[in-house]
């Protein structure tokens, strides 16, 4: 019992994302219990729309989808075969984790584990009490949204853990380049661009890097980091060169890929802020009809308006870090109501930063509040 309590007191926040981390396992028991069969996941995509096209009659989602690539890669497939138009290095992830245990979802809740070990460090970096890294902590880990995506092999959570191991590694360098951190750094970048698609979080990511760079005067990490997050991308494509492709075939590849997903698009502009504000969003395709979202609460718009109080007030008392986490999320947000995305699991890379502002907000009452009462 004494054990306990020590671990209770010195790892509080970290003992709280233990505990939801279980809630989520307790949650969804059936998921994490049950064995993959990669051969209805094989006989699927066969018959799906990405073999058949048009014509067929069996369409699956992006999570079986990426299920059977995830297998399908590590017996020697091409990425660019199955699955094209995202990285391979979550799916390959995802994959290890069928092998060793004959389901995937485990590396998706061990990842969310890790989003908010993340954000707790992040939270005490930026000087956050440990009151508010509890809340902050309690808030994301009982976001539906992202709970839900724990059943899923989907590429939003692990892409949401390396934008956070960019800038907690980006923090910590600033105070003490480490060999450890600018690994760290290497890995985050490495996530970015290799989970899901790489604009426009790589773009981002590389231009805040490129800055902190010259900020802080310490190229060679930021460097370093660069090159391991590099290497790594192009080390996720090894089956494809081995199957006889050149460096010129990849660039055109990109430049292919690129090309196909910034084709126009009649969809409308800013009903990511339909979603935002009220769960649900107009669907373009069908009139009178609005497309809902199971896991909208007011936490979204509150955490929100959150963000546009505590980002205005951080530029105003110069909190560096502060402003680059909340702008990072409202540009971010910005890029998607401009390109018109609309679905809630845009979400899932703005909570945690909003979430993060509202625990701040918090913490500051809390702080003002204590002041108030020892004046005498």
């Amino acid at each position: 019992m004494q054990k306990i309590r020590a671990l209770l007191v010195r790892y509080p926040t970290v003992v709280l994302a233990l505990l939801l981390i279980a809630s989520v396992v307790w949650q969804y028991h059936q998921h994490f219990i049950s064995t993959i069969d990669i051969q209805e996941h094989a006989a699927a995509y066969s018959q799906s729309q990405y073999v058949l096209g048009e014509k067929s009659l069996a369409k699956i989602d992006d999570s079986t989808l990426y299920t059977y690539a995830s297998f399908a890669y590590w017996q020697g497939e091409d990425p660019t075969t199955i699955n094209f138009e995202h990285p391979p290095l979550a799916k390959y992830y995802y994959g290890l984790f069928i092998m060793l245990f004959g389901n995937p979802f485990w590396g998706s809740v061990l990842v969310f584990l890790g989003v908010l070990l993340m954000l707790d460090k992040i939270a005490a970096a930026v000087g956050m009490s440990t009151k508010a890294r509890l809340l902050l902590v309690l808030l994301v880990g009982t976001l539906s949204l992202l709970r839900v995506h724990t059943r899923y092999t989907l590429l939003d959570l692990p892409q949401l853990f390396g934008t956070l191991l960019i800038f907690l590694s980006a923090i910590t360098i600033e105070k003490k380049p480490t060999i450890k951190y600018t690994i760290l750094l290497g890995a985050g970048l490495a996530i970015v661009a290799g989970a899901k698609y790489w604009f426009p979080w790589l773009p981002l990511m590389l231009g805040f890097i490129g800055f902190e760079a010259v900020r802080t005067k310490q190229l060679k990490p930021y460097l370093v980091a660069t090159a391991i997050g590099g290497g790594v991308y192009l080390l996720t494509y090894l089956a494809y060169f081995l199957n006889g492709h050149t460096v010129a075939d990849f660039v055109a590849f990109e430049w292919f890929r690129f090309k196909w997903f910034s084709g126009k698009t009649d969809v409308p502009k800013f009903l990511v802020f339909q979603t935002l504000f009220t769960g649900q969003f107009q669907a373009w395709w069908a009139a009178d009809t609005f497309e809902k979202t199971q896991h909208w609460s007011i936490l979204w718009p509150v955490s929100f308006l959150s963000a546009l109080w505590i980002g205005w007030k951080s530029v105003l008392q110069k909190n560096y870090w502060m402003v680059v986490l909340i702008g990072y999320s409202l540009l971010l947000l910005s890029i998607f109501a401009i390109g018109a995305a609309a679905s809630d699991r845009f979400f899932i890379q703005l909570l945690p930063f909003w979430m993060l502002a509202l625990a701040h907000q918090v913490d500051k009452l809390l702080l003002h509040s204590n002041e108030t009462q020892n004046t005498p």
